[in-house]
């Protein structure tokens, strides 16, 4: 690929880039004004504590999902398409292995949920419920998400970048819909689901459509002894990182539940939106280079 190549890519996925996490933080912010509005604190404090418990069980990730990016950027450069085969089908068991994993430990840890809820006499619904949806939503899109790493390490993340942003747009709609007319916190948890298993469906098609090849061969070969250990390694590598990074940024709702109550944890996304939105929007800016340079 020549410099003009991955110029172009860089500036298409920075552009794209930017495009998403705007529509991305405004859409969280009329949806999370009405959700408040609408259900009141003590909801929008169950929603934050499930989203963390559900964020520090996705430790179980450990970081595969950069290692094999990585791993993607030679066979892609000299379009060796055994090769990409082989890591994508690696990373299509290792994925749906995590995410059978998260759906059984979550499954588990369903009947200990309660313990960690304080003070939410106002939600009406099971809360066992509401924490297996929340599970259910986590752990199926690893069945799917997998293709992404292919259109993020081929520079090509702005093909998926415009149904992202329509399914985003259509998923806050939708949810306003939900919660404005039968303020039912179960059938919004339905609706992010299934806007979820969309979105994830259309993205993986873009990938498949994008390398064809990746559905014609059948055969791919396993990795050999070398290109494990060297997985392994990286992996070994970056899990300080994932795990530091997943306790650092999803342990506060679960210790402020436990200790003061869950309608206080209602509190801490609207204080941590624009933050965390910044955060993502600065590493996106990262994401939309890195790639170009691993081309090199």
């Amino acid at each position: 690929m020549n410099q003009y190549s991955r110029t172009k890519y860089t500036i298409a996925n920075t552009l794209f880039n930017i495009l998403v996490r705007v529509i991305t933080l405004l859409s969280a912010f009329v949806v999370r004004t009405i959700f408040i509005k609408e259900l009141g604190l003590q909801y929008a404090g169950v929603q934050g504590l499930f989203s963390d418990v559900l964020n520090l069980l996705s430790f179980a990730e450990l970081g595969f999902g950069i290692a094999i990016t990585v791993e993607l950027y030679k066979p892609l450069a000299n379009n060796d398409k055994n090769a990409i085969c082989k890591w994508m089908h690696t990373f299509k068991r290792i994925y749906t292995t995590i995410g059978i994993i998260i759906f059984i430990f979550g499954v588990i840890s369903c009947p200990f949920i309660s313990y960690t809820v304080r003070d939410v006499p106002d939600i009406k619904e099971d809360l066992r419920l509401i924490y297996l949806l929340y599970v259910i939503n986590t752990s199926s899109s690893y069945f799917l998400i997998y293709k992404t790493v292919l259109l993020t390490a081929s520079q090509k993340d702005y093909l998926a970048s415009k149904y992202k942003i329509l399914t985003n747009l259509l998923k806050t709609l939708v949810e306003c819909a939900i919660l404005l007319v039968y303020h039912n916190f179960i059938l919004y948890l339905l609706v992010s689901i299934i806007m979820g298993f969309i979105r994830n469906y259309i993205v993986a098609n873009v990938a498949s459509k994008e390398f064809p090849f990746l559905n014609t061969i059948t055969d791919c070969p396993n990795l050999n002894k070398t290109e494990k250990r060297h997985l392994v390694n990286n992996v070994k590598a970056l899990f300080l990182y994932k795990i530091s990074g997943v306790i650092l940024n999803s342990s506060d709702s679960v210790i402020v539940s436990v200790l003061f109550g869950t309608k206080y944890v209602g509190l801490l996304p609207n204080y941590y939106l624009l933050s965390n939105q910044l955060y993502a929007f600065i590493m996106q800016l990262f994401d939309a280079t890195s790639a170009s340079i691993g081309n090199l």
